[in-house]
């Protein structure tokens, strides 16, 4: 017994001994002179095109097959249906090559290969393969099928990956047929199992069922299986549930919606369906979760000859609230919907309804929101021939609100494009913006009452618009247009045109805002350390990384701003990466009318700022409605240098140094900044002087302003300027060439010293410069020189053509003396030329060389002038020749003091003595006049002697 054992052993030894040498030796050996039996065979039989461009081999174990290599196999229309590196035949028997030709197949196994589902399903019912191929068993491994979907348009391609299928049965659609097999989608594994029970020879089953599943989640059938590869038909229950949603969610990655709702949600998906090539009818699925109650969906779909579907969705409420997409407490729901509506805007596509005839109805009876009920949301649509009718879009709000929307979707080739009726009513508009969360502390907002908006809706892929907007809150009406784009990299653009009956300004607070924003900077530009500054703008950084472009046009009939009334206001506001531009602001007003653009430039590292403004009419007083008061402004930055001290816990600055900072200049933001400002004006108006056609350019580059231009007509005559201000630190100096002609010097002299005496046409030219960190020390500092000539001069205090006449006159002396003490007080006086120099230094101006002539009196003028404190000490000194007298006469009038309360001495001495001698002269002028002269020469020989 023992002996026998040892023999079996030793012989079955042997043969797997054989056997593996056997095996070793197909190695090297090919059969490859069988390559055209192989190809002859599947032509013949299964009408199929095989190319083997690799070889053909004998393999023993662990089954005897034939094993080809690098196949291509094409349907007899030339259409690829799969590419395989290696095909193992197996045909019973030794399954040698040269038996191919007889035997039948009775396992196939396809590695590695590449298959393109759509030509093999094509391929396998017009050819019949499964008559054919009497498999028991089909074996796919690590290879992959390319699953083919047309359109009208164009053809979309998917992939499943590293495919493993295995296919056994009992007997060809005689038995049970089980299929296995496992693949990946979009790198992702999933597995699919199907068993068909009791399959008759028609590929029939009555008990069917189909499970497709990962780690995560399965969908399940199960049912009748008809007609399976002439008319397949399936009739059952489908089911779907996921066992891990964390892992789930991660299939959408793509969505964050999707993967937010699905990481949180227990659904569970139960419901009838009916299928077939022709058609497929749902009935009765109904979705549950935790925070879905009861979504029901019916729908019938046919396929042939037209795809044609009725849908009809009903639910009884669904809890955002508790819902992933929701739960976020800290998000106001107005943001919260903004996101639906950024989806909406992004993902608008209705290709699918180009090959689709739709009846749609979707009905929910409650959507909870924030603790507030949307009820009786109702969507019905229609779709024919890729053109969809929105015949209702509605739903009641909080806040007794209610929105409607209907219209019609048309489609091109381009894009598909909505056109339609939006109407928005909310009778308690408090409570609806209480319930966005909107800006709640904001009282004068929520004091309306009642907003209707009624509009056209336009929507295009990533394009919003609501166009002929009429709207009313309140007794606040406006009409307009609003438009929304999202562009690429989330760049969101925003337009805005609207018109307002009416809007007051300082009831939302605007004016406050504004005084707010002007004092703030402000305060930074007298900061020196530049930390105020940089915390008020933050290097603009908003602006730098601003995405998308905003704009808004806004047209006021009458605004009101720091209880100031504008008429036809127009504001145009523009904002997109590095640049805010007031690209309009225009009014009619009191005081103002105007139409200027402002912007704001990030092109580098300093911010660039250009302003233009033209005004028909412009009054000084307008800017104390627009800009708040400079005692205010002081008076901020003195709280703020006090609330720095306390905040150091130390004295930062003496009262003397805050005042010196208080009344200083400082130019922060002007050594921060360049750009440039244009200023035009038809009529100027100031308390001081009125001008007309004025023109103002003016450049800042590196810390350097340029007064490019300066015109204006001004003080009856003609006035330009140019210069430069240096706004370096610690000290700012300031240079300008001035021009004048024919200007009434009386109303210059007003602008100045407040006194206006004179009359006539000046002209002047000559330059200024200075220097100083407050305006005291600018106008001690300065330094230059001006030339002047006037004409047809008149000054006003004395009367000189008077004073010089009154000896000639023949009346009593007593009445003469009377005159010269009037008209050395009063009238005036008339010169036809005036010439002279004023020379400026360290803030005196000094007048020099000044020369008064006219037919009879010359005169000469000196004078020191104390620009900042309007001090001046004068003399004038006039002579003239009278009748029958070779020597002249002279008097001379001197001022000090103050410009609007001088102390005038007037020495008459010698005109009063010849008008006495004069009036003693009875008939004899001669001897009246050799009186005077002996008099006279006595006069001046006395002086001398003293």
């Amino acid at each position: 017994m023992k002996t026998l054992a040892s023999k079996i052993i030793k012989f079955l030894l042997i043969i797997f001994i054989v056997l593996g040498v056997l095996e070793f030796a197909t190695y090297f050996i090919a059969f490859n002179q069988y390559k055209e039996v192989v190809e002859k065979v599947f032509k013949e039989q299964f009408n199929l095109k095989v190319k083997i461009n690799g070889n053909i081999r004998y393999k023993i174990f662990p089954l005897p097959h034939v094993e080809l290599e690098k196949v291509a196999i094409n349907n007899n229309k030339n259409a690829l249906l799969t590419k395989v590196s290696r095909v193992k035949i197996y045909s019973g028997l030794l399954s040698l090559p040269n038996s191919l030709g007889q035997a039948k197949f009775k396992k196939l196994h396809l590695n590695n290969g590449e298959f393109n589902l759509t030509n093999i399903l094509e391929n396998f019912k017009e050819n019949k393969l499964n008559e054919k191929l009497d498999l028991n068993s089909f074996v796919i491994t690590n290879s992959s099928i390319d699953v083919l979907s047309s359109t009208k348009d164009k053809v979309e391609k998917g992939v499943l990956e590293k495919l493993n299928l295995k296919l056994s049965k009992d007997g060809w659609f005689s038995k049970n047929i089980e299929l296995e097999s496992d693949f990946e989608i979009n790198h992702k594994p999933i597995n699919f199992t199907a068993t068909f029970d009791a399959v008759d020879a028609q590929g029939s089953s009555d008990q069917a069922a189909v499970r497709l599943y990962d780690k995560t989640g399965e969908i399940s059938f199960a049912g009748k299986l008809e007609n399976l590869i002439s008319e397949p038909k399936l009739a059952g229950n489908i089911t779907a549930k996921v066992t891990d949603v964390e892992k789930f969610s991660q299939h959408f990655s793509s969505s964050q919606y999707i993967k937010t709702l699905l990481s949180k949600e227990n659904l569970s998906i139960a419901g009838e369906v009916e299928a077939s090539r022709k058609y497929l009818n749902i009935k009765k699925l109904t979705i549950n979760s935790n925070n879905i109650k009861n979504i029901i969906i019916n729908s019938k779909t046919e396929f042939y000859p037209n795809i044609e579907s009725n849908i009809d969705i009903t639910a009884d409420n669904i809890n955002l609230d508790k819902f992933a997409l929701w739960e976020n407490k800290d998000t106001a729901t107005s943001v919260k919907l903004q996101e639906i509506v950024y989806g909406l805007l992004s993902y608008f596509n209705t290709e699918i309804f180009n090959s689709i005839d739709l009846f749609f109805n979707f009905k929910i009876n409650s959507l909870t929101v924030n603790s507030e009920l949307i009820t009786n949301l109702i969507f019905d649509f229609d779709s024919f021939a890729g053109d969809i009718s929105l015949n209702t879009f509605e739903f009641k709000l909080p806040g007794s609100s209610e929105l409607n929307l209907k219209g019609i979707i048309t489609n091109n080739t381009i894009r598909p494009k909505f056109i339609g009726d939006l109407e928005f009513v909310s009778n308690d508009f408090p409570k609806f913006l209480g319930w966005l969360n909107i800006d709640k502390d904001n009282d004068k907002l929520y004091s309306f009452k009642k907003f209707i908006i009624k509009s056209q809706a336009e929507l295009i892929p990533n394009n919003f618009k609501l166009v002929d907007i009429k709207a009313a809150l309140d007794n606040l009406l406006f009409v307009g247009s609003l438009s929304a784009r999202n562009g690429d990299k989330e760049k969101v653009s925003l337009y805005t045109g609207l018109r307002f009956n009416k809007v007051d300004g300082d009831y939302f607070n605007l004016d406050k805002m504004l005084s707010d924003l002007v004092t703030k900077f402000y305060i930074s530009d007298y900061d020196k350390t530049g930390d105020v500054y940089s915390k008020n703008t933050d290097d603009y950084k908003w602006l730098r990384k601003f995405s998308g472009n905003v704009n808004f046009d806004i047209t006021v009939d009458e605004f009101t701003l720091n209880k100031y009334k504008y008429n036809n206001f127009d504001f145009s506001l523009g904002i997109s990466p590095n640049l805010l531009a007031l690209n309009k602001i225009a009014a009619k007003s009191e005081f103002a009318d105007f139409d200027g653009r402002v912007n704001l430039s990030l092109p580098s590292f300093k911010p660039t700022i250009n302003l233009n403004f033209n005004f028909d009419s412009l009054d000084t007083k307008f800017l104390n409605y627009v800009l708040p008061s400079q005692a205010s402004l002081r008076e901020a930055l003195v709280v703020h240098f006090r609330n720095q001290e306390k905040e150091s816990k130390s004295s930062l600055y003496d009262k003397k140094e805050e005042d010196a900072i208080v009344s200083g200049f400082n130019f922060f933001s002007a050594n921060n900044h360049e750009g440039s400002i244009e200023l035009k004006a038809n009529k100027f108006i100031n308390d001081e002087f009125n001008a007309s056609d004025v023109e103002f350019l003016s450049t800042l580059n590196n810390g350097l302003i340029i007064i490019d231009k300066l015109n204006a007509r001004v003080f009856d005559g003609q006035t330009s300027i140019r210069g430069n201000v240096a706004v370096l630190s610690p000290v700012p100096s300031v240079s300008f060439s001035l021009a004048l002609y024919n200007v009434n010097p009386g109303k210059l002299m007003e602008s100045f010293t407040g006194v206006n005496n004179m009359s006539g046409y000046l002209s002047a030219s000559g330059s200024v410069s200075s220097s100083g960190m407050n305006m005291p020390s600018l106008v001690s500092n300065m330094q230059g020189s001006v030339e002047l000539l006037a004409k047809k001069v008149g000054i006003k205090g004395f009367d000189v053509g008077q004073l010089v006449n009154i000896p000639e006159l023949a009346t009593p002396v007593n009445d003469k003396l009377k005159r010269l003490d009037y008209y050395a007080k009063y009238g005036e006086s008339l010169f036809d030329k005036v010439k002279g120099r004023i020379k400026v230094n360290n803030g005196i101006a000094s007048f020099e060389d000044f020369t008064l002539e006219n037919n009879r009196v010359g005169g000469a003028f000196a004078a020191k002038y104390d620009i900042y404190n309007n001090i001046i000490n004068s003399i004038i000194k006039f002579s003239f020749i009278p009748i029958n007298r070779p020597t002249p006469i002279e008097f001379q009038f001197t001022s000090k003091g103050a410009m609007s309360n001088l102390t005038t001495t007037r020495d008459l001495a010698k005109l009063t003595e010849y008008v006495n001698i004069r009036s003693r002269s009875i008939g004899n002028i001669a001897d009246a006049a050799e009186e005077y002269n002996q008099l006279d020469k006595e006069s001046v020989l006395r002086k001398r002697l003293k």
